[in-house]
């Protein structure tokens, strides 16, 4: 997971480095996103604005990995 410049945080495929889901969050960039309690997510942006995300639905087929 990752917080953005654009306001978005960005959950990842670690595996095979892709996006999978986004949420949009703040209207401007981010500095801080991490997990809370499951699915949810809390962020915190420059406009001093706590947000916390009430699910977030994650693909529930396995992603196809990168061949080498």
């Amino acid at each position: 997971m990752s917080a953005s410049l654009d306001g978005t945080v960005m959950m990842w495929d670690v595996r095979n480095v892709q996006g999978y889901a986004v949420i949009e969050s703040h209207e401007h960039r981010m500095l801080y996103t991490d997990w809370l309690e499951g699915y949810r997510v809390v962020s915190g942006g420059v406009d001093a604005k706590l947000r916390i995300s009430s699910s977030v639905t994650l693909p529930l087929k396995e992603p196809k990995l990168m061949s080498t």
